[in-house]
């Protein structure tokens, strides 16, 4: 059975048997538990991982030509798909209005982000030591990227010197390989304590009802990002069968949303785009390892609409120049703020710089809407890295071949 397939029926089952059976804090507890446990096996070796198959990926860049194409076409088309993300986002907010008529709170006199705590936080993004990319925030890729990154390129110029420790980094490799395979073959039966919390957040959740329209617009917002412009592309662009693509990278795509973090989800975008989609796992590696870093769909579409949401229930009325340095700040804080994992971190910190202080009842709302929207932008974002991934791969290096469903993981 599909890694997709596995993943749908599990947390289907969960949150369904989660709405019917009355809520228990042990088993909720329970269940929370085994979900993290999972989660954060997933998680604890992803930095290795990306170390790794970074340095092979550069000491294998033996074509000058495509070398040459990678980190300019990566930038390109990121920068053009982060761009649509915000516009639609912003479109969408202003047309739908997801919090206009909402008179749940008092209003709160609105204060501009300081920059100056976001900008201090850059110097802790710098490792201190070696040991700090392993043992440091896990969600920090950039430094990490790096430094394998230039020991990979020292191997491919050490020639014969080099072979013993690029043999030792592809055991490492394989062997890994291996482990997080069968973590990922685990973590679908997990699936079903994920979907059994759900449940029970929105069980919990007062007034759950009055999310419901910004999260119904952040779906429009993501069948346009992941559905409708990779359709046209793929279709008119490309000449390939859209729906052969969308079946081969559903199971990254559910696993992101499961997890509700992209770098935990690391694993399954690996294995899908080189065993589904075909691509070399060279330019795999280093594609996905960037999107990590430097995509931003998934977060500027739940932060921005929940930034919104919030600024029309409360009823503030902000200028283009006001509201500018926020989404500054947004994809400052992206970078600087753990947004990889976690992106309602950013738009958390915006919501309570406009407010001075929120209402208790509005943030416990808003806490459960944001265990939901993680969710959805991780589902954006691995779609995205997979997409940009596949679409240059097939476009310009020709090194995609969409595999057989039947070997399909």
């Amino acid at each position: 059975m599909k890694i997709s397939s596995k993943i749908l029926i599990f947390i289907i089952l969960g949150f369904i048997l989660g709405l019917f059976i009355p809520y228990l804090p042990v088993l909720y507890k329970i269940c929370q538990t085994i979900e993290q446990i999972f989660i954060r096996m997933l998680t604890f070796i992803v930095k290795p991982y990306i170390f790794i198959s970074i340095i092979i990926a550069f000491s294998s860049l033996k074509d000058t030509g495509k070398t040459g194409k990678i980190f300019p076409l990566f930038f390109l088309f990121t920068f053009l798909s982060g761009l649509i993300a915000t516009i639609q986002a912003i479109v969408f907010s202003i047309l739908v209005k997801p919090g206009y008529q909402i008179d749940l709170f008092d209003t709160k006199t609105p204060a501009l982000l300081e920059f100056n705590s976001i900008f201090d936080t850059i110097v802790n993004y710098i490792p201190k030591s070696f040991s700090d990319l392993f043992s440091t925030n896990i969600y920090q890729i950039f430094p990490t990227f790096l430094i394998a990154m230039f020991v990979g390129i020292a191997i491919y110029y050490a020639v014969k010197r080099g072979e013993v420790f690029l043999n030792l980094s592809k055991s490492i490799e394989e062997i890994l390989d291996y482990i997080n395979l069968y973590l990922i073959e685990i973590f679908a039966f997990s699936t079903f304590f994920i979907g059994f919390g759900l449940a029970n957040t929105i069980k919990q959740t007062a007034n759950f009802i009055f999310i419901v329209k910004p999260l119904i617009v952040m779906l429009f917002s993501l069948v346009f990002q992941v559905y409708l412009i990779p359709f046209f592309i793929i279709y008119f662009w490309l000449k390939k069968n859209p729906a052969h693509y969308f079946k081969s990278v559903l199971g990254a795509q559910i696993s992101g949303f499961a997890t509700g973090s992209v770098v935990t989800n690391y694993q399954n975008i690996i294995f899908h785009t080189e065993k589904n989609l075909g691509i070399n796992r060279t330019i795999s590696s280093i594609y996905s390892s960037l999107g990590l870093i430097f995509n931003i769909d998934g977060i500027a579409i739940t932060s921005i609409i929940g930034f919104f949401y919030i600024l029309q229930i409360q009823q503030v009325s902000l200028s283009f120049l006001e509201i500018l340095p926020l989404f500054l700040g947004m994809l400052l804080l992206f970078f600087v703020k753990d947004g990889f994992a976690y992106p309602e971190f950013p738009a958390v910190v915006l919501f309570l710089s406009i407010s001075e202080t929120l209402p208790l009842d509005m943030r416990a709302l808003f806490a459960a809407g944001l265990f939901i929207f993680a969710r959805i932008s991780s589902f954006i974002t691995s779609s995205s890295i997979i997409f940009i991934n596949y679409f240059i791969s097939e476009k310009y290096l020709h090194a995609a071949f969409i595999q057989d469903y039947k070997d399909q993981i």
